[in-house]
C-alpha cells in the first residue's frame, strides 16, 4: 500500500520529505501552486510518481492559484454557471486532460463537483455527463496509456445511507475507469473521527470497490488511515496542516478563516496528536514520556530542544514550523510500511496498536496526567468498535 503526500500551502515540506525517501509520491493541489510553477519548477521525475487533483469542487470559485489553470471553468467562460457545463464540458475536459498528460502524472484524475447533502439521482447523472463521459472520450482520443481515476467525495450522509452508498457503488463501478480518488468528507469538532458507524461503513465501501477490481486512493485522511488500511486500498495520504488531513470545502472558498490551531505532535504509541502544552508537563510527571514518540533521525531532537530551560523560548514549536509535520510524515509512513501484507495479520496488527495505545493512556492517567479530549485516547474505543462492525459486515 502506497502513501502519498497530500500537498497544500507548504508543499515544499512534502517535496523535501519525499526527497528523503518518505512517501511514494505526491497529490498536487492547484489551489496552492501556480500552474506555470508546477509545470516548470517541479521535476518530471517527481510528477511521474504523483497525481494531480483538478479541484473543480466549486466551479464558480477559482480561489487562490486555481485561476492560473486554463481548464478551470471560469477561465473557459467568465461568470460560469452550472448549466454551462453542457456547452463547455469538452473544452474543460480537453484542457484539464492536456495539463495532466503534458506533466506526465502517474494517473489521469477526473474532477467532480462538491455537494453537501444526499443528492437525487440527477446528481449522479450530471457527474457522468459533465465529467466522466467527456473526459473518457477525450482520453481515448489522446491514445495514451495511463490509468484513469475519478474523484469521489463521500460525506457522512452518503456513507451512512446504505441504499445511496450502494447506488453510488453500482454507478461508479459500471464506468470504464481504473479506480477512484476517494475523499471522505466528515465534519466534526474533534480532531479525530469518533464515529464507529461512519468508519466501519467507509471501510466497507473501500472493500466493495476493491472487490470490483477498482483501485482506491484515499485523500485527506488523518491517522484513521490505519483503519482504512484494513480494507486494503491502494494508497492513503499524509498531510501537514489539519485541512489536509480532514477534507474541508471551506479551503476552496474565499471566506476561509478561523483561529490558528495549537501546535501538536503525533505520538505513534498513542495514535494521537498531542498538544504541546501537555507535552511540556510530561517530563516532570511521566518518566518514560519519550517512549511515546518513535525515534527520528533528525526531527525529534529539534522539537524537544525547547523543553530545556536554557533553550530560547522564542524558538519553541509553532503550528507553522515544519519540524512537527516532517516528523509526522516520517513516523506515520513507517507505521504504514510496517503493516503486514496479509490482511488477516494486518487486522491483528492494528488491533494490537489500539490495545497498546489504550494501555499507555491508562499509565498516563495513573500518573495523574490530564489531557483534553483532542489529546486523549477517546477516539480509540470508536476505532475498536469500527473494526468489529466492519468484520461483522464481512462475515468475519
Amino acid at each position: 500500500m502506497k502513501v502519498y503526500h497530500q500537498t497544500g500551502f507548504r508543499y515544499n515540506w512534502n517535496i523535501e520529505s519525499f526527497g528523503d525517501d518518505i512517501g511514494d509520491g505526491l497529490i498536487f493541489s492547484p489551489v496552492n501552486i501556480d500552474a506555470k510553477k508546477l509545470e516548470k519548477e517541479i521535476s518530471i521525475d517527481i510528477k511521474k510518481e504523483s497525481f494531480f487533483d483538478p479541484q473543480i469542487y466549486l466551479p464558480k470559485n477559482p480561489k487562490s492559484q486555481l485561476y492560473t489553470y486554463p481548464y478551470f471553468p471560469t477561465n473557459i467562460k467568465s461568470e460560469f454557471e452550472t448549466q454551462d457545463f453542457d456547452a463547455e464540458k469538452y473544452k474543460i475536459a480537453q484542457q484539464c486532460m492536456e495539463f495532466q498528460l503534458n506533466n506526465e502524472f502517474e494517473y489521469i484524475v477526473i474532477p467532480s463537483r462538491y455537494t453537501e447533502s444526499i443528492p437525487h439521482t440527477d446528481y449522479i447523472k450530471s457527474i457522468s455527463n459533465d465529467f466522466i463521459i467527456p473526459f473518457l472520450e477525450t482520453y481515448k482520443q489522446s491514445k495514451k496509456d495511463k490509468k484513469v481515476l475519478v474523484t469521489l467525495i463521500m460525506n457522512e450522509s452518503f456513507i451512512k445511507n446504505d441504499s445511496y452508498r450502494n447506488e453510488i457503488l453500482s454507478w461508479v463501478t459500471s464506468q470504464d475507469l481504473n479506480g477512484v480518488y476517494l475523499i471522505f468528507d466528515y465534519n466534526s469538532d474533534s480532531k479525530q473521527i469518533k464515529d464507529a458507524i461512519f468508519l466501519s461503513n467507509a471501510m466497507q465501501f473501500i472493500n466493495e470497490l476493491k472487490e470490483n477490481e477498482f483501485e482506491v486512493h484515499i485523500g485527506y485522511n488523518n491517522t484513521e488511515g490505519l483503519l482504512y488500511s484494513l480494507a486494503n486500498p491502494n494508497s492513503i495520504s499524509v498531510g501537514s496542516y489539519e485541512n489536509l488531513r480532514n477534507f474541508q470545502i471551506r479551503r476552496f472558498q474565499e471566506n476561509e478563516g478561523g483561529k490558528p490551531p495549537s501546535p501538536r505532535l503525533y505520538s505513534s504509541e498513542l495514535l494521537q496528536w498531542i498538544e504541546f502544552r501537555y507535552i511540556e508537563t510530561l517530563p516532570g510527571l511521566f518518566p518514560n514520556w519519550k517512549n511515546l514518540f518513535m525515534p527520528s533521525e533528525k526531527y525529534l531532537d529539534i522539537i524537544f530542544k525547547y523543553l530545556n530551560e536554557d533553550y530560547d523560548k522564542k524558538s519553541q514549536p509553532h503550528f507553522q514550523k515544519k519540524e512537527p509535520y516532517m516528523y509526522y510524515f516520517e513516523v506515520f509512513y513507517k507505521q504504514i510500511k510496517d503493516l503486514p501484507d496479509d490482511i488477516t495479520k494486518r487486522i491483528d496488527w492494528v488491533c494490537n496498536l489500539c490495545n497498546k495505545a489504550i494501555e499507555e493512556y491508562k499509565n498516563i492517567t495513573n500518573a495523574k496526567i490530564r489531557l483534553d479530549d483532542n489529546s486523549d485516547g477517546s477516539h480509540l474505543p470508536h476505532w475498536q468498535n469500527a473494526i468489529t462492525l466492519y468484520l461483522k459486515a464481512k462475515g468475519g
